[in-house]
C-alpha cells in the first residue's frame, strides 16, 4: 500500500469514526433502549458508590429489610449472593461503566459503547493495512460496519456490545497476515503478537459471555494461520493460550470469590430443548416472526451463503459457482425482505434481517491466506452461537442481533476482500467479480431498507424511555415507584440525582405506610390515574399533580397529622 494510499485511508476511517461520534454525542437520544442498560448502570453507581468494595446492589435495606420493592428483580437480572442482592453482568464493563460515571457523570453513559465503536474502526483499518486492502473496498466495510449495521445504534448506549466487537477485531488485527508473510518463522515476535491478540480476546470475554465463542474462533484462526511449519503453528497456539488463560482465569476466580460463580451472565441463563434453541437462534438471525413460521427452514436459508462460501476455489471462477452465488445472494435478500415485512417485534430483530448484506461475507469463503482468519472467526462465532443460545429471550428487545455484534466488523471485512478480489487468481476475477459487485449492491440496498425499518423504531422506544426517565428526574418527589420490571430499568439514573426507585406490582399502601414511617411524605408513582386512598385513619394518599407521557407519573402527597 503507497503512503497516499494508506493516508487516504486513514482520513476516511477517521471521517466515519466522527460521524458516529457526532450522531452518538450530538443526535442519540439520551435514554435506554432496553432494560437490561438499567441494571448496568445500578451495578456500576454501586461500585462506584462503594469505592468498588462491594457488588451489592444499593437499596435502602432500612426501610425495606425483605426487599418486598426491590426493583430489577427478573431472574436473569440479578441473584443473591451471601444475603446481598447483585446484578448479573459483567462487573469489568461495569468497572469501566463506574469510573466514566464517577468521573463524568450522566454525560459519560455513551462512551464506554463509543470506545467500542473506536475499537472496531481501529481494529479493521489495522487489518485493511496489513492484509493490503485497497482503499475504496476497505473503506466500504467500515462503512458498512459502523454506519450501516446496528453498531451505529448501540454506539449510543450503555451496553458492552460494540467493546465486544471492536476488542475482538483488534485481537484479530494483532495476528492478521500480510501478503508477504510466508516466512513467519523467521519472525519471532509472531508469537508475541498472538499472546497479545489472546489476551485482547480475553477481556473481550469478561465483558461478554458471546466473547467465550469469539475466543475460541480466534483461536482456531490462529492455529489455521497460513503458511507455517507445525512448529510456528504451535507456538502461535501456546503463546495465543498463555495471553487468553490467564486474563480469562482471573476474571473467572474473581467472580467466584465475590459472586460465588464462574461467570454470574451465564449461570443466570438456562439452555431451552432443542424446538426452543433453533427458535431463539431463528430471533438472532432473522427476528421475531409469527408463531406459523418453521425455524429449521429460516436457519437453512442463513446457512446457504456459508455452504455456498465454502466451494473450493478451483471452482468459484467458473460461470457455475458464480451463479450459485448469485443465487445464494438472492435468497437471502429475498427471506430478508420478507422478514422485514412479518417482523413481529416492537422493533426489527436479527442479524441478517437488518443487515443482510453480512451474509455476502459469509458467501466470500475462506480460500486464501487473507480472508481464511476473518472467514473462519465469523462463521465459527457464528455456529456456536446457533449451537450455544444465550437463554430463553435470545437477548430480549433489540435492533438487529446484538449478542452477534462480534461477527459484524469480520463480516464487513469479507465483503470488502471479495469487493478487491483479494486472494483470486486474476484469470478468476473479471466477470464473477462483476457478478459480486451486483449481489453486493442488491445485499447493501436491501441492507439500507432494512436499517431504514428498524432504526427508526428503536430510536423512538429509546426517546420515549429518554422522556420518562427525564419526568422521574423532574419529579418534586425523592421516591420514584415503578409498578413494572422494565420501568425501574428505564428510570435508573434518578439514582444519580439521590433519589430512591422501588416496585411494587400491587397495592402501594405498605411501601406508603414504610415511607411514613420513616418521615417520607412524597413519592411519584407510574399510573395513569390519580391515586385517591385511605392509608390509614388518620392518613391519606392524595395525588396533587401528574406528568402526561408515555408513561404518567402521578405526584402523590400523604395528607394527614
Amino acid at each position: 500500500m503507497s503512503g497516499s494510499s494508506q493516508r487516504a485511508l486513514r482520513l476516511g476511517t477517521l471521517a466515519i469514526a466522527l460521524v458516529v461520534a457526532v450522531w452518538v454525542l450530538g443526535f442519540a437520544p439520551r435514554g435506554f433502549f432496553s432494560g437490561d442498560s438499567g441494571v448496568k448502570l445500578v451495578q456500576a453507581y454501586g461500585l462506584w458508590s462503594s469505592g468498588f468494595s462491594s457488588r451489592a446492589l444499593p437499596y435502602d435495606h432500612e426501610l425495606d429489610p425483605d426487599e418486598r420493592f426491590f426493583p430489577y428483580q427478573r431472574q436473569d437480572f440479578t441473584r443473591v449472593v451471601d444475603g446481598e442482592r447483585q446484578g448479573t453482568y459483567s462487573v469489568t464493563f461495569c468497572a469501566l461503566a463506574a469510573l466514566v460515571l464517577g468521573l463524568l457523570g450522566r454525560a459519560g453513559l455513551a462512551l464506554p459503547a463509543l470506545l467500542g465503536a473506536a475499537l472496531m474502526a481501529w481494529g479493521m483499518l489495522r487489518v485493511c493495512e496489513q492484509t493490503r486492502m485497497p482503499t475504496g473496498p476497505a473503506l466500504a466495510g467500515i462503512a458498512a460496519a459502523l454506519l450501516a449495521s446496528p453498531a451505529l445504534f448501540y454506539s449510543s448506549q450503555l451496553a458492552e456490545h460494540t467493546l465486544a466487537a471492536g476488542l475482538a477485531v483488534c485481537a484479530y488485527a494483532l495476528i492478521a497476515p500480510a501478503p508477504t508473510d510466508a516466512d513467519a518463522d523467521a519472525e519471532p515476535a509472531r508469537a508475541g503478537r498472538a499472546a497479545a491478540a489472546g489476551a485482547v480476546a480475553a477481556v473481550a470475554a469478561t465483558f461478554r459471555p458471546e466473547g467465550y465463542c469469539m475466543l475460541a474462533a480466534l483461536g482456531l484462526a490462529v492455529a489455521a494461520s497460513p503458511g507455517l511449519t507445525l512448529s510456528a503453528r504451535i507456538r502461535r497456539c501456546l503463546g495465543y493460550l498463555a495471553g487468553s488463560v490467564p486474563i480469562v482465569a482471573g476474571y473467572w476466580l474473581l467472580n467466584l470469590a465475590t459472586a460465588d460463580t464462574w461467570d454470574p451472565l451465564v449461570s443466570a441463563n438456562t439452555r431451552p430443548d432443542k424446538v426452543a434453541a433453533a427458535r431463539l437462534t431463528n430471533v438472532l438471525l432473522w427476528g421475531e416472526l409469527p408463531g406459523g413460521t418453521r425455524p429449521w427452514q429460516w436457519l437453512a436459508a442463513a446457512a446457504l451463503p456459508a455452504l455456498v462460501g465454502l466451494l473450493p476455489e478451483r471452482v468459484r471462477g467458473r460461470p457455475l459457482a458464480a451463479v450459485a452465488r448469485s443465487l445464494a445472494a438472492v435468497a437471502v435478500v429475498v427471506v430478508a425482505v420478507r422478514a422485514q415485512q412479518l417482523g413481529s417485534g416492537r422493533v426489527l430483530a436479527g442479524l441478517f434481517s437488518v443487515t443482510p448484506v453480512l451474509a455476502f461475507g459469509l458467501l466470500a469463503g475462506p480460500w486464501g491466506p487473507r480472508r481464511r482468519g476473518p472467514w473462519l472467526c465469523a462463521a465459527l462465532f457464528l455456529l456456536q452461537l446457533a449451537v450455544l443460545p444465550s437463554g430463553g429471550n435470545a437477548g430480549g428487545l433489540q435492533l438487529g442481533a446484538r449478542l452477534l455484534m462480534p461477527a459484524v466488523p469480520f463480516l464487513c471485512l469479507l465483503v470488502s476482500f471479495e469487493l478487491a478480489g483479494v486472494d483470486r487468481a486474476r484469470a478468476a476475477r473479471v466477470w464473477p467479480r462483476r457478478v459480486a459487485t451486483a449481489a453486493a449492491l442488491v445485499l447493501a440496498l436491501a441492507s439500507l431498507r432494512g436499517l431504514s425499518v428498524g432504526m427508526p423504531q428503536a430510536v423512538d422506544i429509546t426517546a420515549k424511555g429518554a422522556a420518562f426517565a427525564q419526568a422521574a428526574h423532574d419529579a418534586p418527589a425523592s421516591v420514584i415507584i415503578a409498578r413494572r420490571g422494565w420501568e425501574s430499568q428505564l428510570a435508573a439514573t434518578v439514582l444519580l440525582d439521590g433519589k430512591e426507585l422501588y416496585e411494587v406490582r400491587g397495592s402501594l399502601i405498605p411501601l406508603a405506610r414504610a415511607l411514613l414511617a420513616r418521615g417520607t411524605r412524597a413519592f411519584a408513582v407510574v399510573a395513569r390515574e390519580p391515586i385517591e386512598a385511605p392509608l390509614d385513619r388518620a392518613h391519606r394518599l392524595r395525588t396533587v399533580s401528574a406528568t402526561r407521557g408515555w408513561l404518567d407519573l402521578q405526584h402523590v402527597v400523604i395528607d394527614g397529622p
